[in-house]
């Protein structure tokens, strides 16, 4: 089961695409089904920096939990900072002494990612540095709810520090990557920070990888998110080519 792949994908449920261009306006479809009986409808409007389901309150923290061979990987994200129309979140690693910094903007329309943030060296180990040239679409609307289908795409240019592929002529390579997710209903869900009322939201995503021999086939990933309102994404599934990964909440920090 190669599950190495999957990581970053189960984590850009909670980071979205980096952004070195200006925040593009999204596309929003009108909701294709009406929110079941008795399950709540989130609020149209952002509060500053925050969203019903991405809160993004200063000081307030998620832990998670993403199962590997050799154990478990653990990863803690944190709000450091949050001023009005920005917030900042710092992600550390801490059986790896990793810690790196991602950035937030919200807008009337939802919450985008102003940043990229480099998980590549954390998951992989190699050294490299990536630059993002196109973003669009956000990582959440400020009017989710079910039925809600939205797009996120962005263009990352990938340069690799490794004598071993700089031997094999791989310097640098270009990423493509289209996510399409659909809000699909309200379902409970059990991880170990507890039991939440999730709105489950499915989602596709294509990636196309060039300047590496044999990656220029696309690869494909679905993934299953749940959000939690008032709380944050608290659990991430994620499958593609037989293999599956899953991410897990194991705390949480109002």
């Amino acid at each position: 089961m190669n599950t190495k792949w999957l990581y970053p994908f189960v984590l850009l449920a909670l980071i979205g695409a980096g952004c070195s261009s200006p925040i593009t306006t999204p596309e929003v479809s009108a909701p294709t089904a009406a929110p079941a009986a008795g399950t709540p409808a989130a609020p149209t409007a952002l509060a500053g920096c925050s969203h019903p389901y991405y809160p993004l309150r200063a000081g307030s923290s998620i832990s998670y939990q993403m199962p590997t061979k050799t154990g478990m990987q653990i990863m803690k994200v944190s709000v450091t900072e949050n001023t009005g129309n920005q917030a900042k979140l710092n992600y550390v690693f801490p059986d790896t002494n990793v810690e790196l910094k991602q950035a937030l903007k919200c807008t009337s329309r939802g919450v985008y990612p102003e940043s990229y943030l480099d998980l590549a060296s954390q998951i992989s180990g190699v050294s490299v540095n990536s630059e993002t040239k196109n973003v669009s679409g956000p990582l959440l609307p400020a009017d989710v709810k079910v039925g809600s289908e939205w797009d996120t795409s962005f263009d990352v240019v990938i340069h690799i520090d490794s004598a071993q592929a700089a031997a094999i002529g791989i310097t640098e390579m270009n990423q493509t990557t289209v996510i399409h997710r659909k809000a699909v209903e309200f379902e409970d869900v059990t991880v170990p920070a507890g039991t939440f009322h999730a709105l489950k939201v499915e989602s596709h995503m294509t990636s196309t990888i060039t300047g590496i021999p044999g990656m220029s086939v696309p690869r494909v990933s679905d993934t299953t998110e749940y959000w939690v309102e008032g709380v944050g994404l608290v659990k991430s599934e994620s499958a593609s080519g037989g293999g599956s990964s899953t991410m897990e909440a194991t705390a949480v920090v109002k």
